[in-house]
């Protein structure tokens, strides 16, 4: 899946409407002199790091789950063609949920506005980072999504995104964008709307720049709330722990017991990570297994280890090379991402035994965050663990999202990923129709229902309460099947 999307299809085409207005800010004036809509290229995999960095309120919560390869699988709902166009929500409705398929159009919304920013403005990709109400990373519905400097001028870059696969909606947004653009101060400031087609190319609008100029913000401190932010997305605990102390430390807001722990922190990534060396430069970092013989390498330069060369550290050229049949792809901020057929090449690197796959960081908190089909794969793995065999249902298998097998009796399991949680008629019907086949209908939700009227009670249900025990490995999955 992972290798699929990075290697076979790395490119889409969307067209783009862009303000003249912009123009004085364009790093080509070509892009911003046009009257008609432009054609400009996507980056896929550089699309799921953008969306990974601002979506998830993961800032205060970092873990050591990567969910790069969990938000990978939001790319399902692309269409394969050279244009960026969209899957029918008929056609993936087995895949995601009609929740899910509103969020992803958001998100999608954001990591767009980010790649075309980037394109047209020359951004400093270091430091885009959400913009937070508080340090614990929630922020107020009425102010932006994210805000960057600008390479060429350090300009001051606020962007409101929005994404959507209806074109009325979408101009409806544009006027509570322009309100909520205007509640932070700024040089340049976007509104961007992303129509997400189905049959046509996709359509971005990029609108509405500079108003009262910023004052100036210090960019290394930026630059650490970014590296915070992409490490908790990356599953680096200790790596998004450290550069919210450099925060910290750049803010001259560090109390000494946690310059303390920076102190020791450093020299814990220095002297204990995962070292790989690409393109004359050395990465610190983790290995994780996504599959069989299947992994991946994240890292970060480590130049932005110490608090002098986090100061002066320079974005460095973006690149992609293919060396023993594993695909190393340098991002500007001085990200490593290798994907790994070969794992052999790393040994002088790494005890490859001890590569823990990546499914076995899931946290509670995690399954909140993630996409539903990352946590339906989740619950996958938990069973085939266990020695269940699994059959994907097709849609008609009564509403149902896969069997499974274990110890001689049938299991129908239906993924329930909400904060709210309801059961209605139709999945009742078929709760009855599989219990009158002789198999047991499974319920898994992330839900709290402990005060929850069970509709059916013949069904088993794995709520929030079950699955935190099974994330800290106090239970398995198949004891709530007995």
């Amino acid at each position: 899946m992972l290798e699929n999307i990075l290697s076979r299809f790395q490119n889409r085409e969307i067209e783009v409407e862009i303000d003249t207005a912009l123009s004085q800010y364009c790093r080509n004036q070509n892009l911003c002199s046009h009257a008609q809509p432009i054609r400009l290229s996507l980056n896929l995999y550089k699309l799921i790091i953008a969306i990974g960095t601002l979506v998830p309120k993961h800032y205060g919560f970092p873990t050591k789950r990567q969910k790069f390869t969990d938000f990978c699988y939001m790319l399902e709902w692309i269409q394969n063609d050279s244009e960026f166009k969209i899957k029918s929500p008929s056609a993936v409705r087995h895949i995601f949920g009609a929740e899910d398929l509103a969020n992803i159009s958001e998100h999608f919304g954001i990591g767009i506005s980010v790649l075309l920013a980037d394109t047209i403005l020359d951004i400093d990709w270091s430091t885009i980072a959400k913009i937070t109400a508080n340090s614990n990373g929630y922020r107020n519905r009425r102010r932006p999504d994210w805000r960057c400097l600008t390479n060429n001028e350090g300009k001051t870059v606020i962007v409101e995104a929005k994404g959507t696969t209806n074109s009325s909606t979408a101009t409806s947004q544009l006027c509570e964008a322009s309100i909520q653009k205007n509640t932070i101060a700024g040089d340049v400031k976007i509104i961007s709307s992303t129509v997400l087609n189905e049959s046509r190319i996709s359509k971005n609008y990029l609108r509405d720049p500079p108003t009262d100029p910023v004052n100036d913000i210090n960019s290394t401190v930026l630059k650490a709330t970014h590296y915070a932010e992409v490490f908790a997305f990356l599953g680096h605990a200790k790596l998004s722990r450290y550069f919210s102390l450099m925060h910290k430390r750049l803010s001259d807001n560090i109390s000494t017991l946690e310059f303390s722990e920076k102190q020791n922190s450093y020299s814990e990534i220095i002297e204990k990570y995962a070292s790989v060396d690409f393109n004359n430069a050395h990465y610190a970092g983790s290995f994780f297994k996504i599959d069989n013989n299947k992994y991946l390498f994240l890292g970060v330069d480590k130049e932005l280890i110490s608090f002098h060369d986090f100061i002066t550290f320079k974005e460095t050229r973006e690149f992609e090379s293919e060396t023993n049949n594993n695909k190393y792809m340098l991002f500007s901020d001085g990200i490593l991402i290798v994907i790994i057929n070969n794992i052999d090449a790393f040994k002088d690197n790494v005890d490859i035994s001890s590569i823990v796959f990546y499914q076995d960081h899931m946290t509670i908190s995690d399954i909140d965050l993630i996409p539903s089909l990352a946590f339906e794969n989740y619950t996958y793995y938990l069973f085939s663990q266990e020695g269940c065999e699994i059959e994907k249902n097709n849609e008609n298998d009564f509403h149902f999202d896969y069997s499974l097998s274990y110890e001689n009796k049938k299991y129908f399991v239906k993924i329930k990923k909400s904060n709210s949680f309801e059961i209605d008629s139709s999945l009742i019907k078929s709760m009855k129709e599989v219990s009158n086949k002789g198999a047991i209908p499974v319920i898994i939700t992330n839900a709290d229902i402990q005060n929850f009227h069970y509709n059916y009670k013949y069904a088993i249900y794995i709520t929030r309460k079950e699955l935190k025990k099974i994330v800290n490995k106090k239970t398995k999955i198949t004891d709530y099947l007995k």
